[in-house]
């Protein structure tokens, strides 16, 4: 469901997109609430969405975002390519980890919502673009 390439994707917008996916899902909560059905299966697998979100987010969003400000203002007169750039993030490796492992559980929760994201995929969305 959220396919990285660290050479293209810009993290600070992939951070912004994740927290509109937060919202949405805290919004949707609010409808279960709002009807007394928070015993639904539903209800439960967008909670556990909101827990991994926040939890990713809260490990990773601040500290990338202050290295970034930080490295930017560094690296002001010489041109990085964003995925040069982005590497050099001193916890580069455990994010992408993380990247990944939220990737895997969004993709068993959109599995469970019927959501067909061989759609959303890198590479299909890439050769549409090309055409």
């Amino acid at each position: 469901m959220f396919y990285i390439k660290a050479e293209y994707d810009n993290f600070c917008e992939v951070f912004d997109s994740y927290h509109g996916i937060y919202n949405f899902l805290r919004n949707q909560l609010l409808e279960f609430e709002d009807k007394k059905k928070t015993s639904s299966m539903y209800y439960f697998e967008i909670q556990t969405m909101l827990k991994e979100l926040n939890r990713f987010l809260t490990v990773h969003q601040s500290d990338y975002r202050r290295w970034f400000a930080f490295y930017e203002k560094k690296k002001e007169d010489s041109f990085v390519s964003l995925g040069e750039f982005q590497k050099e993030y001193p916890r580069f490796d455990i994010l992408m980890y993380d990247f990944e492992a939220l990737n895997e559980a969004m993709r068993k929760h959109a599995e469970f919502f019927d959501i067909d994201m061989l759609d959303w995929e890198y590479e299909k969305i890439t050769n549409d673009c090309e055409r």
